[in-house]
């Protein structure tokens, strides 16, 4: 499964998590080297502080919940958000 995670300096403030095309692709279905579009959406809470953060993810076995090692880290940054007052 895919999880895409907003993180700021006190932790997780948001997530999604699913099997690609939310179920109907699963990762088991997969080519060697084939690249599969995904579109998440990670609603914050209303009550999210104001500040810099980090967008990651990464990959996680749904049987055990253990990530997959991506280049030694257990996921991967995809940009930086600012959340505004």
């Amino acid at each position: 499964s895919i999880f895409v995670q907003v993180v700021g300096p006190k932790g997780l403030v948001g997530q999604y998590d699913s099997q690609p095309q939310k179920g109907h692709y699963p990762t088991s279905f997969w080519d060697a080297g084939e690249e599969v579009e995904e579109v998440f959406h990670v609603t914050l809470p209303a009550e999210t502080p104001a500040g810099q953060y980090d967008v990651i993810a990464g990959l996680y076995d749904r049987a055990s919940g253990k990530r997959v090692a991506l280049g030694g880290r257990d996921h991967v940054r995809l940009m930086a958000i600012t959340v505004e007052e």
